[in-house]
């Protein structure tokens, strides 16, 4: 960390030295005469953020070119995200004047927003709240347009990277690069109102605070890292005699307020794992890469002062509000210090000692290691799930794994993840190349390593991983063009404005191959408006603390429509929650599904809990008693069943939860095919031919759904599939036996007086066949062997 020397009695050279005060409000030019053994002062006043003033970073001269292309950067991304609205802007993606969101977890934070739910304190429903009242756009409409912003800024963000490391005008190339790589793209479209819009900026800002704090402390390349350690300019003689060289690390005294910019960023890191548990663990990586850039690339006579700096960040950002004043309180007592005490801060053992016990005293040093299993853990997608609840000596009970469905966490084809940094492939291998090189030039790039090596393993971790690359590809690829450049155009009066604009031509034109494949994008509704509206209604007749049992992909948008609480939900998914919700709506037995939704409620909807002490085998038997014994349980909640078409598509996941064998430990998939072109029915043979097929299908029975009503036919000769054809929203699909007869399909299809369905749940909202909402009657009326189906389990 930039500093000031010692008085000349602590220098042993006979050269003279100039050496230029980098931090403090009244620093000197200290110039020393071996011979005469005198020395004048010079004054030459900086401000504690001289640290922008870096040989490389020129921001008293560069401001305003740093500020015009982090606009541009910022407004291009917003730009490229908005010309996706007026796809969005229809009567069917919006519901009681807002936007429908495009992904899930958005519905927590909203929900959070209006105060309902565990999210009403969290960051990001804060920052909703606070840009809501700002702006007097509705929660829901402030989190469909506030991704477009943050995409924007990682591109900002990007850029001020590119200065950090010597090139601003590299950014123009890696702001836009980064901002519109459609792995980050994708996870940062018009409402996605999710953590993954700063668990990619936050880390960028993070850093370049850090870079810039270690930069004049850090030999500038590795490549310069094991020959002798040379400052231009530094030196009068300009000889950088070694011995003069050595005295002056020896006398080197840590500016006043060292600690103050560590403990500023160690601050911001604490807050910012507040919105995502992983940045807690990506903060202590960040301690470690900390501390092997202060031993492999630190200067000479500045390692200590370092570590104090590395242990002020390490206790601001695990230790909690404490923690953060406690540094802060301890920069300041420092500053306090007479230079001759600071001095003795260089001595790097007393430096690793203090962060050794932050270190030890906060558990960081294992909690790297479990957050990164748990964190790898999540995205291996395990078939069954790693713990186990044990029973009695009888059997353990081993739920399923929910990793391996949820989308996000699907696999990448090795040169899909290429194509998630940049259309072209090749331009992506290049961006990797190039920022490998800049690694070795440049030691603070190392904190952005992880990012990459993040991205290129999601062809493991899953498709949402391959957004964190973006910054180190974009920056390999601008510093490239940068490099050549410079090579072309020289050191000429006019480069630099040349250079400029060369490289905002070149990052025009790489932005169009992603352009061009945004603007066909779809929107992304996560549920349809009738479903939205569905949920509304129940939130205004519901009793207050009901339940709604409906699939864990709709949790959220239930607590933020309906205001009332589900069974499962994005943050209550895990594998007994979904064996439990995937069973009720799997059962042919409405029975069954009616009486394990009660002895849920009444178990505090952990039923496991009491599976626990009964053993597999024992459980396996209640789960089979549930549909045919009347148990007569009376939870004191009511309990509510959403049955809605989106349901059938993820059926043969849903089925392969609810069908659960804890002794196989695997489930059996629905077969279920969406059907995606023109095709004919013959009514009468009970057959389906489709337009690139002259050979009929033949059908099991035939469903056509329609806002009027249904058509059914049956054909029990046949041993085809069964067709569910939903005319209004021209969504058609084959179903196996196992999705027909689940509860599922059933509550949606079924007619509104069948009996065995009117025992166990009453009809209380239809909007056929979008949607219907079931509330569980209470008690089972008397009726013989559980309405005539047979149970699961």
């Amino acid at each position: 960390m930039p500093g000031h020397d010692a008085p000349p009695q602590a220098l042993k050279s006979g050269k003279s030295i100039a050496s230029p005060c980098h931090f403090g409000t009244s620093s000197l030019f200290l110039r020393y005469s071996h011979t005469k053994r005198q020395y004048t002062r010079t004054p030459h006043v900086h401000s504690y953020f001289d640290i922008f003033h870096s040989r490389r970073g020129r921001f008293g001269q560069e401001w305003k070119a740093i500020v015009a292309i982090c606009a541009i950067v910022l407004l291009a991304g917003t730009a490229v995200r908005m010309q996706e609205l007026p796809s969005w802007n229809q009567e069917a993606y919006k519901v009681a004047g807002e936007f429908i969101m495009g992904t899930h977890d958005a519905y927590h934070w909203l929900a959070g927003a209006l105060g309902f739910g565990t999210a009403a304190d969290q960051p990001p429903s804060r920052l909703l709240r606070v840009v809501s009242g700002l702006t007097g756009f509705s929660a829901g409409n402030t989190g469909f347009f506030l991704p477009a912003v943050f995409g924007g800024l990682v591109g900002a963000a990007t850029v001020l990277w590119a200065w950090a490391l010597g090139g601003l005008r590299a950014g123009l190339v890696a702001g836009v690069v980064a901002t519109m790589a459609p792995g980050y793209y994708y996870r940062s479209r018009l409402g996605y109102y999710d953590t993954d819009i700063v668990t990619l900026l936050f880390p960028l800002l993070l850093t370049f605070g850090l870079a810039l704090w270690l930069e004049s402390s850090l030999r500038p390349s590795w490549l310069k890292r094991f020959g002798p350690e040379r400052d231009p300019g530094r030196f009068e003689d300009g000889g950088g005699d070694q011995d003069a060289e050595r005295a002056r690390a020896d006398a080197y005294i840590p500016d006043r307020f060292f600690l103050l910019w560590p403990a500023l960023l160690g601050g911001f890191g604490a807050w910012a794992a507040l919105w995502h548990g992983h940045m807690l663990t990506f903060l202590q990586l960040t301690v470690f890469m900390l501390l092997f850039l202060v031993a492999a690339a630190g200067r000479r006579g500045r390692r200590g002062a370092l570590l104090w700096g590395v242990a002020a960040f390490a206790a601001a950002g695990f230790w909690g509000g404490f923690g953060f004043v406690g540094a802060l309180a301890a920069a300041l007592i420092a500053a306090a210090l007479p230079a001759s005490t600071r001095m003795r801060l260089n001595a790097w053992i007393s430096g690793l000692a203090l962060v050794l016990v932050v270190l030890v005293a906060s558990g960081a040093a294992g909690a790297i290691i479990d957050g990164a299993a748990s964190f790898l853990g999540s995205y291996v997608k395990p078939v069954a799930q790693q713990s186990a609840f044990r029973g009695r000596e009888v059997g353990e009970l081993v739920f399923p794994g929910i990793g391996q469905s949820v989308i996000e966490a699907q696999n990448l084809p090795l040169a899909e993840v290429f194509a998630r940094f940049h259309p072209w492939n090749w331009l992506s291998l290049a961006g990797i190349g190039g920022f490998l090189f800049l690694l070795v030039l440049r030691p603070t790039a190392l904190f952005l390593l992880p990012f990459l090596l993040i991205s290129l393993a999601s062809f493991k971790l899953g498709t949402r991983m391959a957004m964190f690359g973006a910054p180190a590809v974009g920056l390999g690829v601008g510093f490239l063009f940068l490099w050549m450049g410079r090579t072309v155009f020289g050191g000429r009066p006019w480069s630099n404005y040349a250079l400029t604009l060369v490289l905002g031509a070149i990052a025009f034109v790489l932005a169009l191959p992603g352009l061009s494949v945004f603007k066909e994008l779809p929107p992304t509704p996560v549920l349809s408006r009738n479903h939205a509206e569905a949920l509304i209604a129940l939130g205004q007749t519901a009793d207050e603390g009901s339940q709604v049992w409906t699939w864990w992909d709709w949790g959220y948008a239930t607590h933020y429509y309906a205001q009332l609480h589900s069974f499962a939900d994005g943050g209550r998914h895990y594998g007994e929650h979904v064996f439990t919700l995937g069973l009720a709506l799997t059962t042919p037995n409405p029975l069954q599904s009616a009486q394990l939704i009660q002895f849920s409620a009444l178990n505090d909807n952990e039923p496991w809990h009491a599976w626990e002490d009964m053993g597999m085998y024992e459980t396996r038997e209640f789960l089979r008693s549930l549909g045919s014994d009347v148990k007569n349980f009376a939870p004191e909640t009511s309990q509510y069943v959403v049955a809605t078409f989106e349901n059938i598509r993820l059926s043969p996941w849903i089925c392969y939860y609810g069908t659960w064998d804890f002794e196989k430990q695997k489930g059996v998939h629905a077969r279920v095919a969406s059907i995606r072109e023109s095709f004919n029915l013959d009514w009468d043979e009970g057959a389906m031919v489709l337009q690139s097929d002259d050979e009929p299908v033949p059908v099991k029975s035939i469903h056509v759904l329609t806002a009027d009503g249904r058509k059914d036919r049956h054909y029990e000769q046949n041993a085809g599939p069964h067709l569910i054809l939903n005319t209004e929203s021209q969504r058609y699909f084959a179903v196996d036996e196992l999705a027909f007869q689940s509860m599922l399909v059933q509550l949606l299809i079924a007619p509104k007086d069948l009996e065995r369905m009117n025992r166990h749940f009453e009809l209380v909202y239809d909007d056929f066949p979008w949607v219907r909402i079931y509330k569980v009657r209470a008690k089972q009326p008397p009726f013989l062997n559980g309405g005539g189906t047979e149970s699961r389990q």
